[in-house]
């Protein structure tokens, strides 16, 4: 399925200083979850025909669920996810399931989301995304938010992310500041 080229891997771990206003809640910041994943493109961008592959990512309890810096379980979301690069433009998203909901059944819930991104330097985008926890099998209610952000590249392994948004419909707020490492393919 990857029509004539081969399948490629990028792994990555991100260490986040995260920040959360919960609705009627107070300020917090602090260490939050640490997100390890691997990325395997299955198919690449090839004229009209968009990259696929799945992004599975654990996220590690590591932040203060009390204080809204993490979920104080472990999760692990499978997703599908397509990418298009426009020059400098590239954008990319999809679908999956996030598995370790701790509800009734520990049953876990869906997740849809899309991203667009603009390389402004050499070392430097901005982006934007929209994302929607769909209500789980728990009966947790479902959650749409939106963010803005930057990657600033250190160097090809080594990245800082900037994230600030806010949920859509209600009042909360969410952010981090985040240390990426990659290895392996870009994009």
């Amino acid at each position: 399925m990857n029509y004539g080229a081969a399948p490629d891997l990028q792994l990555h771990a991100i260490v986040p200083l995260a920040w959360a206003r919960p609705a009627g809640g107070r300020l917090a910041a602090g260490a939050g979850d640490v997100e390890v994943g691997a990325k395997l493109r299955l198919v690449h961008q090839d004229g009209w025909r968009p990259q696929l592959g799945i992004f599975p990512i654990a996220e590690l309890p590591l932040g203060d669920a009390a204080l809204g810096l993490g979920a104080g379980h472990l999760e692990v979301l499978l997703p599908l996810w397509l990418q298009e690069r426009l020059g400098d433009w590239t954008t990319y998203g999809g679908g999956g399931r996030w598995l370790g909901n701790p509800g009734p059944g520990g049953r876990g819930s869906w997740f849809v989301g899309w991203h667009v991104e603009r390389q402004v330097t050499a070392r430097l985008s901005i982006g934007a995304e929209i994302y929607h926890g769909v209500t789980g099998e728990d009966g947790a209610p479902g959650d749409t938010r939106a963010n803005v952000g930057i990657v600033l590249d250190l160097d090809d392994l080594q990245h800082l992310l900037l994230s600030a948004g806010r949920a859509i419909g209600r009042p909360a707020a969410q952010g981090y500041l985040a240390y990426q490492l990659t290895f392996g393919p870009p994009g």
